[in-house]
């Protein structure tokens, strides 16, 4: 697996400092191995790769002494997509239509705004209001 750019930065970072990897492990309250899959943006119990949350960038900022961009900070569903789309390749046809099937069954038992609740929403978002005659 290719090395993130924020894996890169955070080795970087932490040679930079004159840390091993057990010692910047330790101050930021994580395994070294852990640590080392952040850097390396892997993982070896998932095919996902290995992305900091937005906590250990905070930590791993304050030990750096270096300000995390926010760019750096992919949602808990960007990463989530990301592994579905991951996964969803590999699968053959049949399965994949299978899968979408049991991801819009799911989608009914989500409760989904009526359609002039949206339209409410939007027009107060954008400040305009509905005008009578």
């Amino acid at each position: 697996m290719k090395r993130s750019p924020i894996g890169k930065k955070l080795r970087e970072l932490r040679l930079a400092q004159k840390l091993s990897l057990r010692e910047a492990a330790r101050r930021l309250s994580i395994s070294a191995s852990r640590l080392s899959d952040f850097e390396e943006g892997r993982t070896h119990s998932t095919s996902r790769p290995a992305i900091p949350g937005r906590a250990f960038l905070d930590r791993a900022s304050a030990l750096y002494h270096y300000p995390a961009p926010a760019t750096y900070f992919p949602t808990d569903v960007e990463a989530d997509i990301a592994e579905i789309a991951a996964l969803f390749e590999e699968l053959p046809y049949e399965h994949r239509m299978h899968l979408l099937e049991v991801a819009r069954t799911f989608r009914r038992y989500v409760p989904q705004p009526s359609p002039s609740s949206s339209r409410l929403e939007a027009s107060e978002a954008t400040g305009e209001r509905d005008r009578e005659p």
